[in-house]
C-alpha cells in the first residue's frame, strides 16, 4: 500500500506520505570486491561524468535520494533480511516490524525496529541525518542509536564520517555469559 503526494509529483519529486510493505524478502549481498548490492550509483563506481564504456555518463552526480521530497512514514510487517558476504554463511534476520519516519525532508529519520536473529528478540532504533542531509552527502552523518537483545543494551550517539566514527558507545550487559554463548567471545565471566 502507498499514498504519495500529487503536487511534489508533478514537480517531479516523490513524497511518500505512507508506505507499507508486507513480508518482504531483502536480500543485502556483498560481492568478492566488496560492493554491496544496495549502493546507488553508477556500475563501475566511479562518479567522475563519464560512463564505464567512455561516453558520457547521464548521471549528474547528484545522490539518487535527491528525487525524494519526503518519505513520511515506512512501515514493514513480517518478512527476512538475508545478509551475505561473499564466501561465508548467511545470516537471516526475521522481521517483526520496521518503522521509518520521516516527517519532512528536513526532520532527522527514526528507524524503529523489532526483529528476530536466530531467536531472539532485538530492539533498535536509530534517529540520523534529515532526508535534504542525506541527498546531499554521505560523508558526515549524527548517529542516535539504542538497541537492545542478547541480554544487553547499546547506546552510541555521535558522528559517522566516511569510513570513520566518532561515536560515545554505552553497553551494558546483563550476563556476559550470554554473550559469550551467542558470539562465541572469549570473555571471562568470573
Amino acid at each position: 500500500e502507498a499514498q504519495v503526494q500529487l503536487w511534489p509529483l508533478i514537480r517531479g519529486k516523490l513524497a511518500l506520505d505512507r508506505l507499507i510493505i508486507i513480508d518482504p524478502e531483502i536480500r543485502l549481498e556483498i560481492d568478492a570486491d566488496g560492493q554491496g548490492n544496495w549502493l546507488m550509483g553508477p556500475a563501475d563506481g566511479n562518479n567522475d561524468g563519464q560512463a564505464a564504456d567512455g561516453g558520457d555518463d547521464d548521471d549528474d552526480g547528484a545522490s539518487p535520494l535527491g528525487a525524494l521530497a519526503g518519505l513520511g512514514t515506512i512501515r514493514i510487517e513480517g518478512g527476512q533480511v538475508i545478509y551475505s558476504a561473499a564466501g561465508a554463511e548467511p545470516i537471516q534476520i526475521s522481521l517483526d516490524r520496521v518503522v521509518v519516519e520521516n516527517a519532512s525532508s528536513g526532520a532527522p529519520i527514526t528507524i524503529d525496529a523489532g526483529v528476530q536473529w536466530d531467536g531472539d528478540a532485538i530492539h533498535a532504533v536509530l534517529t540520523t541525518a534529515s532526508l535534504a542531509t542525506l541527498a546531499d552527502s554521505l560523508s558526515d552523518l549524527p548517529v542516535d542509536f539504542t538497541a537492545t537483545g542478547f541480554g544487553a543494551q547499546v547506546q552510541a550517539e555521535g558522528r559517522v564520517a566516511g569510513n570513520q566514527a566518532d561515536l560515545a558507545i554505552n553497553l551494558k550487559v546483563e550476563d556476559l555469559s550470554a554473550i559469550k554463548d551467542r558470539f562465541g567471545i572469549g570473555i571471562a565471566t568470573n
